[in-house]
């Protein structure tokens, strides 16, 4: 029985299996001590048949549970097909030749260009916050025209970053 309480920490690391591991073995050496009396007391014998019969049921909920939990599969990630037109905010054209990179909070960037009508397509993308940057030549130097935060919970949306105006919207990809 001593080496029982001294592992005690050790088995109630596995949780709730770990203390109905305890509780069966403690009300077994309750019912081994009551059998050895000569008279045992029956309210006695009564209650831990009782508390046995609940450990063992809670026991079985458990394992029961947790098979099930196991054969659950994870969230499945969705992903979303990003496609939307760039347009200059003060003239109204076609931003041609922009790259627009989609950065995430943690993992790689995408990029893309538009085409000549200023139209970018982001396929296969996995449904989170995006921050939008838009990139342009202008008379061979670089600039940057700003970024825009991607909400998920949007579908159609306007961005507008500094010199560039971003209509785009989201769809789900089966």
């Amino acid at each position: 029985m001593g080496q029982i309480f001294g592992q005690l920490p050790d088995i109630l690391k596995y949780g709730f299996p770990g203390l109905s591991a305890i509780v069966l073995v403690l009300t077994f050496f309750l019912l081994s001590k009551q059998n050895t009396r000569e008279e045992p007391n029956k309210s006695m014998l009564q209650a831990i048949y009782i508390f046995m019969g609940l450990s063992l049921i809670l026991s079985i909920i458990y394992f029961i549970d947790a098979r099930l939990s196991s054969n659950k599969r994870p969230p499945v990630e969705q992903k979303v097909s990003i496609t939307g037109t760039i347009k200059n905010d003060k003239t109204g054209l076609p931003m041609e030749n922009a790259e627009i990179y989609l950065m995430p909070a943690t993992g790689n960037d995408l990029v893309t260009t538009t085409d000549d009508q200023g139209n970018f397509v982001f396929k296969s993308v996995p449904e989170k916050l995006w921050w939008m940057f838009v990139v342009r030549d202008i008379n061979s130097e670089t600039k940057s025209s700003g970024r825009g935060m991607i909400n998920p919970a949007k579908i159609k949306d306007t961005i507008l970053v500094y010199g560039a105006k971003i209509d785009y919207q989201m769809q789900p990809i089966k």
